[in-house]
C-alpha cells in the first residue's frame, strides 16, 4: 500500500509525541519520588521500547511485520 510523504510524516509525528508523552509520565512519576514505575509505565514503556526478546506478531495474530 502507498502512503504520500505527508501520511508517512504524521505518523512520524504521532510517535513522536506518543513517545514524549511517555517520558513526561515517566519524568513526573521520578521526580515525585515514586521507587518505581508505576504499573501503567512499565507496561507501556515495555511496549513501546520493547526488548526485542518476544516474536512478533505473538502466536495466533497475523499482525503486519514492518
Amino acid at each position: 500500500m502507498f502512503h504520500s510523504k505527508r501520511e508517512v510524516q504524521a505518523d512520524v509525528d504521532r510517535g513522536h509525541r506518543l513517545m514524549d508523552s511517555v517520558d513526561n509520565v515517566a519524568r513526573s512519576e521520578a521526580d515525585s519520588g515514586a521507587s518505581r514505575q508505576s504499573d501503567f509505565t512499565r507496561v507501556v514503556t515495555s511496549a513501546l521500547f520493547g526488548q526485542g526478546q518476544h516474536d512478533y506478531p505473538p502466536a495466533g495474530h497475523s499482525y503486519p511485520r514492518s
